[in-house]
């Protein structure tokens, strides 16, 4: 499964489609400290993202993740904080 991990200067998430937490039966244990627009939650690396990430490697789903990085030179805060916070 391909996962984009967005940098910034301050924190990371990782973007996961919300149809894949629900099939791991998790969507009521996801923060409001990610974010989610549209069909993507943004998992918040501190809890959210090994939440995840650990139950789907469970699941014996190899895990492909590629970095975006919004921590570059002149770039600032990424644009996933003036998504929506995550709701259930």
């Amino acid at each position: 499964m391909k996962i984009s991990h967005y940098v910034d200067p301050g924190h990371s998430w990782y973007a996961v489609k919300r149809t894949t937490i629900e099939k791991l039966k998790l969507l009521d244990k996801v923060s409001p400290y990610s974010y989610q627009k549209g069909d993507t939650v943004y998992l918040e690396e501190d809890c959210d993202a090994s939440l995840i990430l650990d139950a789907l490697e469970a699941t014996g789903i190899k895990l492909d993740i590629s970095t975006v990085h919004h921590d570059l030179v002149g770039m600032g805060e990424s644009w996933i904080r003036s998504c929506d916070s995550y709701r259930a």
